[in-house]
């Protein structure tokens, strides 16, 4: 048995499989007993608030899975999943052994936030039968936190596209420049991209050649980053020679290899539109209340009643499933105020959520005179911003020094080790550093992050905005505390 690459993946032990199995098979004949037929995979979907691949996965157990995903489906069936029903498969490559020369290393992969991913199996099912297909060049869009560089990333791990696309190239503007020549040394590797820089004609040529002659997929995340805004409500690259590669890649005769675009914005369509059948463009929309519910339970916030269903799914449908979002709302669930409680929670903010279904729904009167009472924008992006935002302000009550330490967390414009956090807080008691990260943590206000075997912790670019905003009004309370005192 050979297990896949997932770095954070884990696959059930025979004390496990045999746990599962059983539970599952009572499960199975209780039902058929009382339905008089066979189960059929939608209802054991449901029951284990898992897709159907994931189910799978688990229980073939050739590939590895987040123990999430595993806890998720023993708690369905009321078992408890102990150590010895998993065990993490010794997963490192070596250049040699991964096919990839050294010089021409791909960077870390995607930080796909693992914590906000589920569901979408149709749409990668479509999306990896297009990159198999005659699409070169998909282009992921939509606002900040829907699950673009989570698809991104989910996609680069399905064996169809690995066996496709045996090389992997990622670029994350946010974490590096956004210049072409870092596109140059990705792809290229540094001795050779050295050697014809600053040529970007010449960069060009070569890239594409490798690109023709190798199969290899390159993801270029975060795009917007080198896009600017015209004058007509669309897009165009700040470097032309991002376009006119665009344009290289959907019109050479061949080319035996893909590209993933994720961009807030729509990047400019490749060779002007010439070659449709070769450039998709894929709007991403939030989840499923399915799939959102399923999200719900891999991060412990369980659905005791159906009172609990309803308000849970009232929240879904406001923020139209958006996994930011919701993520937000699942830690201050999860956090010990509420302790998992949803009813608890919408007692004492439901009201938030009712607003904005009124305005939602309101029909009568001037839209304009709704502004100066709107607790919430309508539009999705603001909305996700003003729920982190209320999110973070109860932070600041229930943990001033896991405030501060969110504030000061978004100076880091990489992700860090957990002892580099904790130094911005040096000043105060390990302990209660301590407390103050694993705050952060269980509000899933920071993402992990797993390179070379060392977990990083980083914030949401959404969150992080929020945190620098923050930061400056500590600051300047604080300049102003002093000067009262001086």
């Amino acid at each position: 048995m050979v297990a896949r690459k997932n770095p954070r993946g884990c696959i059930l032990t025979e004390k496990g499989y045999d746990k599962i199995s059983e539970a599952l098979k009572k499960w199975e004949l209780k039902w058929e007993e009382e339905n008089g037929k066979k189960c059929p995979q939608e209802v054991l979907k449901e029951k284990a608030l898992l897709d159907r691949k994931t189910i799978f996965k688990i229980l073939d157990r050739e590939e590895t899975c987040y123990k999430d995903s595993i806890q998720c489906f023993f708690r369905a069936f009321g078992l408890t999943l102990s150590e010895d029903d998993y065990e993490f498969p010794n997963q490192k490559q070596t250049p040699s052994e991964s096919g990839q020369s050294e010089e021409a290393q791909p960077a870390a992969g995607l930080d796909d936030g693992l914590t906000r991913w589920v569901g979408r199996e149709k749409l990668i099912d479509d999306l990896i039968a297009k990159l198999l297909g005659n699409c070169r060049v998909l282009s992921l869009v939509g606002i900040t936190g829907i699950g673009k560089t989570s698809l991104a990333a989910q996609l680069t791990r399905q064996p169809q596209i690995k066996a496709f696309l045996p090389q992997l190239f990622v670029v994350d503007f946010y974490q590096e420049s956004p210049d072409f020549q870092v596109v140059a040394r990705r792809v290229l590797g540094e001795n050779l991209a050295s050697q014809l820089l600053p040529d970007d004609d010449a960069l060009l040529r070569a890239i594409v050649h490798k690109l023709q002659s190798q199969p290899c997929l390159l993801v270029l995340d975060m795009l917007e980053a080198v896009l600017q805004a015209d004058t007509l409500g669309g897009h165009w690259f700040s470097q032309p020679v991002f376009g006119k590669f665009l344009d290289a890649v959907v019109s050479v005769p061949e080319m035996r290899s893909r590209l993933i675009l994720t961009s807030q914005d729509r990047p400019p369509v490749g060779a002007d539109g010439r070659f449709g059948e070769r450039y998709h463009t894929e709007a991403m929309k939030g989840l499923e209340p399915l799939e959102a519910r399923m999200l719900f339970t891999a991060w412990e916030v369980q659905i005791n009643s159906d009172a609990d269903g309803e308000y849970l799914d009232r929240m879904i449908a406001v923020y139209e499933g958006h996994p930011l979002a919701l993520r937000v709302i699942a830690g201050e669930i999860r956090s010990q105020s509420y302790s998992g409680d949803i009813q608890a929670f919408w007692h004492d903010y439901g009201y938030e959520i009712e607003e904005v279904e009124r305005l939602k729904l309101a029909t009568e009167g001037d839209p304009r005179d709704d502004r100066p009472n709107l607790t919430f924008s309508i539009s999705l992006d603001e909305l996700v911003r003003r729920r982190i935002e209320s999110s973070v302000a109860r932070l600041r009550e229930d943990n001033s020094l896991a405030y501060r330490l969110f504030c000061m967390g978004g100076t880091n414009r990489r992700e860090a080790p957990r002892r580099q956090w904790l130094f911005l807080i040096g000043e105060f008691p390990r302990e209660e550093q301590s407390k103050a990260f694993a705050a952060l943590q269980r509000r899933f206000l920071l993402e992990e992050k797993l390179i070379n075997s060392k977990v990083f912790y980083r914030l949401h670019n959404l969150i992080r905005g929020v945190a620098l905003d923050r930061l400056r009004e500590l600051e300047q309370e604080e300049l102003e505390q002093e000067e009262c005192s001086g």
